[in-house]
């Protein structure tokens, strides 16, 4: 029991995103072995998600890319926005077989755990999670509810 209250947050988020990362891959492999059109999408794209979200856990990020995700995909920065993109991810792979079923169930499910996080406010983001420093992004490449300047 004192193991688990001595676990840092930051480092329980890390594991929850590389542990989605890994489900995606998972997911898409899965997805690739049915032989249909759709599945090939939904594959595609699971593992695209999965490589993303592994990268953005486990590789230092070059500031070029940094700014170009703060961008274009600024709801990586937010438990808002991870949650629903965990949610949109798991959600996507509900399909043929058991083990995109779990997969997609788990991904939701800490999906959602994000989501209420952005609103109870219990633990600090973790590093991965902060968008990078003089950022030259302005407004539009903020989530909404954190935009400054706007009404």
């Amino acid at each position: 029991m004192n193991a688990l209250q001595e676990i840092q947050p930051s480092s329980a988020f890390k594991v929850a995103n590389v542990v989605v990362g890994g489900l995606l891959i998972a997911g898409a492999v899965g997805n690739f072995l049915v032989h249909s059109f759709s599945s090939i999408i939904i594959g595609t794209y699971s593992l695209l998600f999965g490589v993303v979200t592994l990268a953005l856990e486990l590789a230092p990020i070059p500031p070029f890319y940094a700014h170009l995700i703060n961008r274009y995909a600024s709801f990586f920065y937010s438990f808002a926005g991870r949650g629903v993109f965990y949610v949109l991810a798991g959600v996507l792979l509900f399909n043929h077989y058991t083990l995109l079923y779990v997969s997609g169930s788990l991904i939701g499910f800490i999906g959602v755990v994000y989501f209420a996080l952005e609103f109870l406010p219990l633990f600090p983001p973790p590093t991965s999670m902060a968008p990078p420093e003089n950022s030259p992004v302005g407004p539009e490449g903020q989530p909404i509810w954190s935009a400054e300047g706007e009404v």
